[in-house]
This record gives C-alpha cells, sequence and structure tokens, in this order.
C-alpha cells in the first residue's frame, strides 16, 4: 500500500476483555522515508483512543 500526505485513513482497535472497540478516521501527515518507520496520522476525533499501545 502506498500512503501520501492527506490520505484518509480510518483505523479500528477490536481491543481485548478489558477495553472496548474503537474506531477512527484521521489523514496522514507523516510518511515514512525507509522501512520500519512509523507513520504520522492526525484523528478528526481522538476521544476513547487507545493510545497505551503503538502496535
Amino acid at each position: 500500500m502506498r500512503l501520501m500526505p492527506g490520505d484518509e485513513l480510518r483505523l479500528r482497535y477490536v481491543g481485548d476483555s478489558s477495553k472496548l472497540t474503537w474506531s477512527g478516521v484521521g489523514h496522514v501527515v507523516k510518511v515514512p522515508n525507509n522501512y520500519g518507520e512509523e507513520i504520522g496520522i492526525e484523528l478528526k476525533i481522538s476521544q476513547g483512543a487507545p493510545i497505551e499501545y503503538s502496535t
């Protein structure tokens, strides 16, 4: 998949038994230069986002 700044992404977190499911929509703000780097996304509404997880 190729991403460009400004592309819209829908993210979904199914969770585990202690967390509720979450979904959100955002725009790509940072695209990696090399394999393995992170993608930067700006969420439209971040309320309830699972911020304690990074992968």
